[in-house]
């Protein structure tokens, strides 16, 4: 009996242990698959900072691309997954330019017709170009882009950088194949940037119609580093340079030259037609003073002929006696004092004082009083012609 009652005891003990075990199993399995539960369900949470976008596929297929900042939820894996892409960084891709930093090892050699520039910068054959001309250049440029469709970027073509980088290449290369070199090196390298971008937006367009989606990329630029012909020939395209802008200089001085003698020109022809028309005014009004004077003379003539005759001769005489040089001679002098002319003993000479033959004096004499009568006749016309109405 006692013995009976020592196993149920005993049993009675491995039960609540047992009950034990599987309550505590039991909880322990209910932790675990809540923890299970909740580290799902905060795989769920996204957080998308400045310029990110997020492309959110559901069972494999596209269902939204959210571009809004902040903390997000989507559906737990595997239902919806998702993939952030940063589309406002400005990406960018070298083209035949080398870089590395200072004090760096160089990782490669450079081939022997590498031409360096700006510093840890080299162009290398890499990018070298036939022209229209059948000219070779070499070219070292970048391209800026971002993207612009996250999920074409993603999903609508295997490696799109290489795709990127490959088409970049291809359209500078057509653009350049229809210039002349002299238009590569010197006067249409911004026409190069910008006929490489459209001719690349195209040809990316293209490549993704193919498939049924948008453009993934967004061509900000292509920035030209290097532009230079190969370094075998680059001592005569620097003579080259150096004779166009000795060239452009000379014809810079001839057009300031040509624009200051035209300049003048027309200052001085300014100049002389204003002091025409000033002189044809002035000549204008002084014959206009005349006839006015005149007009006041026939006035003052048809109502005192003889006084206006008399005053008017005087006035003429006036004017010209002051100027002629005069000789008085009495009557019965002429043949005993020499004469000597005035503006030869002026004029400093030997011989000015020298005393002339008495034929010569005779002569000026006979001259002189000829003059007088010339005088007098003069007065005498004078007065005819002023009995004629003439002042």
């Amino acid at each position: 009996m006692a013995r009976r009652d020592d196993e149920d005891e005993l049993g009675n003990e491995d039960g609540i242990r047992r009950s034990v075990a599987r309550t505590l199993a039991n909880w322990a399995t209910g932790l675990l698959s809540l923890a299970v539960i909740i580290g799902w369900a905060l795989t769920s949470f996204y957080t998308l900072e400045p310029g990110e976008s997020a492309v959110i596929l559901q069972f494999g297929e596209r269902d939204r691309v959210v571009a809004d900042e902040g903390l997000h939820w989507h559906l737990p894996t595997p239902i919806e997954s998702i993939e952030i892409v940063n589309v406002a960084a400005v990406r960018q891709h070298e083209f035949g330019l080398q870089r590395r930093a200072p004090g760096a090892p160089k990782r490669e050699a450079l081939p022997d017709d590498a031409t360096p520039t700006r510093g840890d910068t080299t162009t290398s054959f890499e990018n070298a170009m036939q022209t229209a001309d059948n000219n070779i250049v070499n070219l070292g440029y970048v391209l800026k882009y971002s993207i612009e469709d996250p999920f074409s970027y993603l999903y609508a073509i295997s490696n799109p950088e290489e795709t990127l980088y490959d088409a970049a290449r291809a359209a500078v290369r057509e653009v350049v194949g229809q210039m002349s070199v002299d238009d590569v090196l010197y006067t249409r390298q911004s026409d190069i940037r910008v006929g490489a971008r459209e001719v690349l937006e195209e040809r990316l367009a293209a490549y993704f119609e193919v498939v049924g989606m948008g453009s993934a990329f967004r061509v900000q630029e292509i920035e030209l580093q290097v532009v230079q012909a190969p370094a075998q020939v680059q001592e005569a395209f620097d003579e080259i340079i150096a004779a166009g802008q000795d060239e452009e200089r000379a014809i810079s001085e001839a057009r300031g030259d040509a624009k200051e003698t035209l300049e003048r020109a027309q200052a001085v022809a300014i100049e002389l037609t204003q002091r025409s028309l000033a002189y044809k005014q002035s000549r204008i009004l002084e014959a206009r003073g005349r006839a006015s004077r005149f007009d006041a003379l026939l006035v003052e003539y048809e109502l005192a002929p003889e006084v206006t005759r008399s005053r008017l001769y005087l006035e003429t005489m006036e004017d010209v006696l002051p100027d002629v040089e005069k000789l008085v001679i009495e009557p019965g002098a002429a043949s005993v004092v020499p004469l000597i002319p005035v503006d030869l003993g002026r004029s400093g000479s030997a011989g000015a004082l020298a005393p002339r033959p008495a034929e010569h004096f005779g002569s000026e004499i006979r001259s002189g009083e000829t003059g007088e009568g010339q005088t007098g006749s003069g007065k005498t016309r004078g007065e005819t012609s002023a009995g004629g109405g003439t002042p």
